[in-house]
């Protein structure tokens, strides 16, 4: 039978109107749940994460409740209580199925909190092999981490990138197999988080050399002599390392990887926490990236990366971080447009933001707000840009005088609802000006929000607004 174009637009309209339909569904699925946790504190997120993992028939929406089960579960009976519902979950699932692998790397991030780390690992490491949704990887890095295993944490990504348990296929898929600053970033944070803890005792001896890497194991001694502080010894076996690559003996074994591009980084590194000049940490930067003409993201990714961990360490290291941004701000990656253009927008943000954030930490106050007032002005609608949009309104009430302005700065940022993590900090800064205008009520309102966005169990970075938030209000009764 012949079909008018009519009837045959009519019909094709007909055909797609119960995809859009199922589409428009798992949307509003997901939209609801995220609506229905906007305003809740801890414990109800923690209620609402576990009710939906059991009522819910969207996938997406699920595994978005489970994101939240883990994040809200810090406690013992918690966990256990999460461990049944995804147990419980993963008994319906196909296994085939994206929600299936998702839900077992939860699995695994519960049992790592309840101390069985090996059967953990484990299911981890299946997820790599079986290339789960969700990145296995970052499941393992997350789980050694919260649980103060960083040792292990460090000897696994040293395997992952210079071990054979991972094959070609394998390490192409997930990006693995390159250098080793974030090995090194693993040692740093082991040595700052416990500092009886020694990488060349914890950490060296459980490395076994590498079959396709040949000087992996000597570049992995010179960073774990850098991660217990010993910078001199480490600089000096990275010199020896750089002359044997430059004499090329191990040139007939080198399957695949070139350590000589990245020993320029290493570099700068070691030079940069032991404390050599600003010159000599640029010069090194510069030869890396001298050695990396097309790779201007990896650059600011290896810099950014360090500039992260420094940042956690806000009573000393913090400080150096001007030293790393300032040579990116001065290099051709932010001033040359055709090369900024490769990057993307919130990190050249971010980049200007830790330079400000490390300014003043050097008290260098002016000059961090003016930096400040550039960067939301020009990057309004990123972390960063609402970042320094807040330091902006704190500059302002502080050196200016200027509280209704930055209180309508510090409102309009909790209006936009975009960051929830800036949400706790906001709120301190807004209690502080309810301070300054003499009202303790409205003050201890913001001081007690934080309290209840913020559990105290978190061991994040907003931990530390908890704490600034529970001092201020002691403060307040101490008056």
């Amino acid at each position: 039978m012949k079909r008018s174009k009519k009837n045959t637009v009519l019909f094709i309209i007909l055909l797609f109107i119960p995809i859009l339909a199922i589409g428009q569904e798992e949307i509003s699925s997901r939209n609801h749940y995220r609506n229905a946790r906007q305003y809740l504190v801890a414990e109800a997120r923690y209620e609402l994460s576990r009710e939906t993992i059991h009522t819910s028939q969207d996938e997406d929406t699920i595994a978005e409740a489970m994101k939240d089960l883990i994040t809200y579960s810090h406690s013992l009976q918690k966990n256990e209580e999460a461990l049944a519902d995804v147990e419980a979950l993963i008994g319906g699932l196909d296994e085939n199925s994206e929600l299936y692998g998702r839900a077992n790397l939860a699995k695994a991030r519960l049992l790592m909190r309840l101390g069985n780390t090996d059967d953990a690992l484990a299911l981890m490491k299946r997820g790599v092999h079986e290339k789960w949704k969700e990145n296995a990887f970052w499941e393992i890095n997350d789980g050694l981490l919260e649980t103060g295993q960083i040792d292990v944490c460090a000897v696994d990504e040293y395997e992952r990138n210079a071990g054979d348990e991972y094959d070609r296929e394998l390490r192409k898929f997930y990006g693995i197999g390159a250098d080793f600053s974030i090995f090194f970033l693993r040692l740093y944070g082991m040595k700052h988080t416990n500092p009886e803890k020694s990488a060349m005792d914890d950490v060296f001896p459980n490395l076994k050399p590498s079959t396709w890497r040949p000087q992996a194991l000597n570049i992995a001694r010179a960073l774990c002599l850098a991660g217990d502080r010993r910078f001199e010894e480490a600089l000096a076996v990275l010199n020896e390392v750089e002359m044997q690559l430059n004499d090329n003996r191990d040139e007939e074994v080198m399957v695949g990887y070139d350590e000589k591009n990245d020993i320029p980084f290493y570099k700068a590194v070691v030079s940069l926490l032991g404390g050599k000049d600003a010159e000599t940490v640029h010069t090194a930067l510069q030869n890396y990236m001298d050695l990396h003409p097309q790779e201007p993201t990896l650059i600011v990714n290896r810099i950014m990366e360090l500039t992260y961990e420094l940042e956690k360490d806000v009573l000393g290291e913090m400080k150096k971080i001007s030293v790393l941004t300032g040579f990116l701000i001065q290099s051709d990656i932010v001033n040359n447009e055709l090369i900024k253009s490769k990057i993307p927008e919130n990190k050249i943000a971010s980049i200007y933001d830790l330079h400000q954030q490390s300014l003043c930490w050097n008290n260098q106050f002016d000059e961090s707000a003016q930096i400040c007032k550039f960067v939301m002005e020009n990057y309004p609608q990123t972390l960063a840009g609402a970042n320094c949009a807040m330091n902006w309104a704190r500059y302002i009430s502080w050196r200016e005088q200027d509280i209704d302005g930055a209180e309508r700065i510090l409102n309009g940022i909790l209006g936009e609802a975009n960051h929830d993590v800036l949400v706790p900090w906001v709120k301190h800064s807004l209690a502080e000006i309810a301070l300054k205008r003499g009202d303790k009520l409205k003050a201890l309102g913001y001081l007690n929000d934080i309290l209840r966005l913020i559990p105290e169990s978190d061991a994040s970075a907003q931990a530390r607004c908890r704490e600034q938030a529970v001092v201020l209000k002691e403060q307040i009764f101490n008056y």
